[in-house]
């Protein structure tokens, strides 16, 4: 795997949905490559940000909501 494709791959495999060849090519490329490595941790704490958010509901007034 080049490390184009694990770019490519990286959101599937933060998914948990690469066949274990996949994943082993990128963990691998995850310790020789720093940029892919920020790209895994900023995309993980992005992830978890936007789960701690709370469920925002439009007031009644809102327009749309007739």
């Amino acid at each position: 795997m080049t490390i184009e494709e694990a770019y490519r791959k990286l959101p599937e495999y933060l998914e948990g949905g690469l066949p274990p060849r996949d994943r082993e090519d990128i963990e691998r490329w995850l310790l020789e490559d720093p940029e892919l490595l920020m790209a895994r941790d900023i995309s993980l704490r992005l992830e978890s940000s936007l789960h701690a958010q709370p469920w925002i509901k439009p007031s009644p007034a809102s327009p749309g909501t007739s």
